[in-house]
């Protein structure tokens, strides 16, 4: 598998890399005019009220960077229509799957390791009333991230299936509207429905009194949708190498 990894990542596109800096910059640039505009002053400046609103557009952006990644992955060979080619070679499906899964969890891993730097930056500027919560910092990034693996392994998943990208890239968008849609309104739907883990793997919500905003507290069941991120994004994961070691035509 290694061979396969080395030769994939000659042939991976810019724009992942372009990917991987613009949504962490993107987010703390909201962030940071959020606050230093005024808008949170009634609510109060902290790091509770700032990491729940970073994680409002995370739940939409992620997603997103997951779809054109994942697209652009499975692109490089669609567009030259060297899988023909490439399964000519000694080297097994599995390994091409998984590699290209591999780049794709590790382009998001990246960006939330920027993330995590970009809001301890961020928020030092703005500062807050005391030092950087690391621990809530790392649940408030890397809870959602373990939530999106199902993401991952289904838009890999299509992908790697379908030729045509745009199916897939409108699949990703109206999964990712609907992600940033159940932070606003949430229901037991997102029980059913892994789009919605990473919303529901952030360990902050807000408290709503009288249809008010009225802080920010703290969530009992965040820890639950990064576990259930790991064990349904194995599951996909292993259905969509299936599907792809038995097709024949590409």
């Amino acid at each position: 598998m290694i061979p396969v990894i080395r030769t994939d990542f000659k042939k991976i596109s810019k724009l992942n890399f372009m990917i991987v800096i613009i949504i962490p910059a993107v987010v703390m640039l909201m962030g940071w005019g959020i606050f230093q505009g005024g808008m949170m002053n009634k609510i109060g400046r902290s790091w509770e009220t700032f990491l729940m609103q970073v994680n409002t557009v995370i739940t939409f952006l992620i997603p997103m960077g997951i779809t054109i990644i994942g697209c652009s992955l499975a692109n490089t060979e669609h567009k030259a229509k060297a899988w023909k080619l490439m399964l000519s070679l000694p080297v097994t499906k599995r390994s091409i799957y998984l590699s290209k899964f591999f780049y794709l969890i590790s382009f998001i891993f990246l960006i939330c390791l920027l993330l995590s730097a970009g809001i301890g930056i961020v928020g030092t500027a703005l500062n807050f009333s005391h030092d950087i919560p690391v621990l809530l910092v790392l649940k408030q990034i890397f809870y959602p991230f373990l939530a999106s693996i199902p993401i991952m392994a289904f838009q890999l998943w299509l992908s790697l299936s379908i030729k045509n990208q745009a199916f897939p890239m409108v699949i990703g968008i109206f999964t990712a509207v609907f992600s940033y849609t159940f932070t606003l309104f949430s229901s037991a739907i997102g029980n059913f429905l892994f789009w919605a883990y990473p919303a529901l793997a952030s360990p902050l919500k807000p408290l709503i009194e009288n249809g008010k905003f009225n802080g920010v507290g703290y969530s009992s069941s965040a820890w639950l949708y990064p576990i259930l991120g790991v064990v349904v994004g194995i599951l996909f994961i292993c259905i969509g190498l299936k599907h792809f070691i038995r097709k024949d035509v590409y």
